[in-house]
């Protein structure tokens, strides 16, 4: 189980902001994250000698096979998540198990199965009232964003920026950005638009934008990703989030304007009790006096205990 899964565990209503073409939505409406299901690849591959001569490259075509199972909105809870784990599993084995000469297939999946590597599927929960609410503000990843999730009764998407604000904002994006995973960074936030960052092959649309307060969902988990409008969503939500005290997970780092949404974010965290501030893929305590690449961080509020995670 990652440090994510461990603190959305029990959440019933997430708000994923910043949501593009909805990989991760598809992981958060099932209460598991991509990290989990990389592992449990680099593992499967490791029980059975497969290597790469390349870390990376492995965990990057891991990171692929599992975006294909939410891609197109094939599994959107836990358990479709599980099971098309396990079905995949044989296949893969047995491809594996190929390259190794004189190996039986049976003693493949023996070894996988001493090393436990299927309870990593196991323990995928059921939605069992879980609700996502997912906003994306450009039109075309929305399209994909809808597509993906428009059977599925626990996800509700919806064609809007969340801010600090309810009204019209410009989103402006890089031009031939877009793929069937996702969309580059377009943003409603002028500064972490740069030329140098971006190019010039640029666009812009009007957006609708809401704000936390407005939507009055009473949220348990918050994920925010949203190039450089975190700060002003933590503002737009402050009514929201003291009352609830939910989850926060979102992302920090230094790629956009620091006086905007760095050391912004956290001062606004702390404002409203937030005093625990977690790297999410280490669980470390993290230390934001000094500059960090981009990271996730999950912000949990002063009354929220090790015995109510």
């Amino acid at each position: 189980m990652s440090y994510m899964e461990k603190y959305i565990e029990n959440c019933k209503v997430i708000l994923d902001i910043g949501a593009n073409c909805g990989v991760e939505t598809g992981l958060l409406s099932a209460g598991i994250s991509s990290e989990s299901l990389v592992d449990a690849r680099i593992q499967i591959f490791d029980s059975v000698g497969f290597k790469y001569p390349n870390e990376n490259k492995l965990k990057e075509i891991a990171m692929r096979e599992v975006e294909d199972i939410v891609r197109h909105g094939l599994a959107t809870d836990g358990e479709e998540i599980a099971s098309m784990q396990k079905k995949e599993l044989e296949g893969l084995l047995t491809q594996l198990a190929a390259r190794r000469l004189g190996e039986e297939l049976a003693d493949v999946i023996e070894r996988v199965e001493n090393q436990e590597v299927r309870k990593i599927f196991d323990h995928c929960p059921a939605t069992e009232g879980r609700t996502v609410y997912a906003f994306e503000p450009h039109n075309e990843a929305y399209l994909v964003l809808y597509n993906k999730f428009k059977r599925t009764t626990h996800v509700n998407t919806f064609n809007a920026a969340v801010s600090n604000t309810v009204g019209i904002s410009e989103l402006q994006y890089k031009n031939n950005d877009f793929s069937e995973n996702r969309y580059g960074g377009s943003t409603i936030v002028p500064e972490v638009f740069r030329a140098d960052r971006l190019g010039s092959d640029t666009s812009t649309q009007m957006v609708m934008t809401t704000t936390i307060d407005a939507l009055n969902l009473n949220p348990d988990c918050i994920k925010i990703d949203a190039e450089g409008s975190e700060s002003n969503i933590l503002i737009g939500g402050k009514n929201q989030i003291v009352k609830n005290k939910p989850v926060i997970i979102f992302e920090y780092g230094s790629s956009g304007p620091p006086e905007n949404f760095q050391p912004k974010s956290i001062e606004i965290l702390q404002s409203y009790g937030y005093t625990r501030f977690i790297e999410a893929e280490s669980g470390l305590d993290f230390d934001f006096r000094h500059p960090c690449s981009t990271i996730d961080i999950i912000a949990l509020h002063e009354e929220v205990g090790p015995d109510e995670i």
